[in-house]
């Protein structure tokens, strides 16, 4: 059983309880919509390529998918690599250089220079994939490096 796994239970206590809520937007996810999100942006990630132990930046404002995203890393395996909007387009190369990440997230007034900031990525627009249901995590250890 992955740590991700506890949504399961959650879900089936307080479903339609607001489980997040965006101010700025006004945007809010009961904890059945957080799953599901969840389970979506998993796919949507694992269809890309990204497998247990890699990487993936994230360079957005505060919103309602930056928990997504992560949780939805968490239940592949791969690590959530949030990056600042506000450093210099040199010290993002200069950070995704060390991070070597599998894919890259970014959208809105984070993304303008991002052909010109990360080149060697493929820039998409990213949806989550609402249409393959729920997304099963693997078995993990106690002894697994990645909790350590």
């Amino acid at each position: 059983m992955a740590w991700i796994d506890f949504l399961d239970d959650v879900v089936e206590k307080y479903g339609e309880k607001v489980a997040l809520f965006e101010q700025e937007k006004e945007r809010s996810l009961t904890y059945t919509d957080l799953k599901k999100e969840i389970d979506a942006w998993a796919w949507t990630l694992s269809d890309l390529g990204v497998k247990k132990g890699e990487r993936v930046c994230y360079l957005r404002t505060n919103s309602l998918e930056h928990i997504t995203i992560f949780l939805a890393c968490s239940k592949i395996g791969a690590l959530f690599v949030p990056m600042n909007f506000r450093l210099a387009a040199g010290e993002l190369i200069e950070i995704t250089k060390r991070v070597e990440p599998i894919a890259f997230i970014g959208d809105g007034p984070c993304s303008l220079d991002l052909p010109e900031v990360f080149p060697y990525y493929d820039q998409q627009d990213l949806k989550p994939d609402y249409q393959k249901g729920e997304f099963k995590t693997e078995e993990t250890s106690l002894s697994d490096p990645l909790l350590m």
